[in-house]
């Protein structure tokens, strides 16, 4: 059995049954991944406007480490997500992971 990282958060009969979220420390660490890569485009988006008076190279920094996070994180958790049970399936004991 595969070892899932994130799992839905709805069951599949609802309207957003799409929704997932981490289920397991290898999860916990793509979403803190990327909420650093926000962080750290914030960072470069302020460092750049306020030091050295380019918002433009700012911006596309902000731009370059938020697409960056947010395309690892939805790779991820299309991946590496199990479609078929819930969160609360794994936190009951429904489903064993790995």
């Amino acid at each position: 059995m595969a070892k899932y990282w994130f799992a839905r958060r709805f069951p599949v009969s609802e309207v957003n049954a799409n929704r997932m979220g981490p289920i397991s420390r290898e999860g916990w660490m793509v979403v803190w991944g990327f909420a650093a890569a926000m962080v750290l485009g914030a960072i470069g988006l302020v460092v750049a406007s306020f030091a050295f008076r380019q918002p433009a190279i700012g911006f596309v920094i902000f731009l370059v480490c938020s697409s960056f996070g947010m395309t690892a994180f939805l790779l991820l958790a299309i991946q590496k997500g199990d479609k078929h049970h819930t969160i609360d399936d794994y936190k009951q004991g429904r489903v064993q992971n790995g």
